[in-house]
């Protein structure tokens, strides 16, 4: 997962005229659609998967979604709020929901806009895992949005970092491994995968 750089600016005209519109129901539209695409560097917002997908997942009529952080069943003042608004991949890859098809009307309160949430994940070198030591954050990644539901980690190109990481002549498996040495080879998978994830996916 990497930081969003959300900014109103980005936000559509058309979209502003019509939420302002007396009335109006939550309806999204092209240009919004198309606005949070180029915000996100035309990658879901949760799993990184490239969107929109040139191949529908199973049972989905849309190529991608947009989701609100804040469920619209529980906040509905929040319906036309940009700020609350990420798009994502339909989330049913394989039949197994994630993603916003997962979140339904959970509230996701992960820092998406800023760096914080980067720097407390990892990724499974043999499995694509998503690993957090900060436990809400932890249970959104894997119980609201199904992130390490095996086809949403185990697609990604996670594989291509199997096998233990080499420290000048000495292997050693980052992620059981302390001290500086195991932060940094951390550091750099998760930078590679997300790399990784953002060419290869569809």
């Amino acid at each position: 997962m990497i930081p969003i750089h959300k900014n109103p600016a980005n936000e559509p005209e058309s979209w502003k005229a019509y939420r302002e519109t007396p009335g109006a129901d939550y309806a999204p539209s092209t240009d919004l659609r198309q606005a949070l695409l180029a915000e996100q560097g035309h990658i879901c917002a949760f799993c990184m998967r490239r969107i929109p997908l040139s191949k529908k997942d199973p049972n989905e009529a849309e190529t991608s979604k947009i989701a609100h952080l804040l469920a619209r069943a529980r906040h509905p003042d929040r319906k036309f709020d940009y700020a609350n608004m990420v798009l994502c991949c339909p989330g049913n890859i394989n039949g197994q929901p994630h993603c916003d098809k997962s979140q339904g009307s959970a509230d996701v309160t992960l820092p998406l806009f800023g760096p914080q949430l980067r720097a407390e994940i990892s990724y499974g070198l043999h499995t694509g895992d998503i690993k957090c030591p900060q436990e809400e954050w932890g249970i959104q990644i894997t119980e609201v949005l199904n992130l390490n539901t095996p086809p949403a980690a185990r697609q990604s190109p996670a594989s291509a970092e199997r096998g233990p990481a080499n420290f000048g002549n000495k292997k050693m498996d980052p992620f059981q491994t302390d001290g500086k040495a195991r932060r940094m080879e951390r550091g750099r998978s998760s930078r590679k995968i997300e790399a990784l994830l953002r060419n290869c996916w569809l």
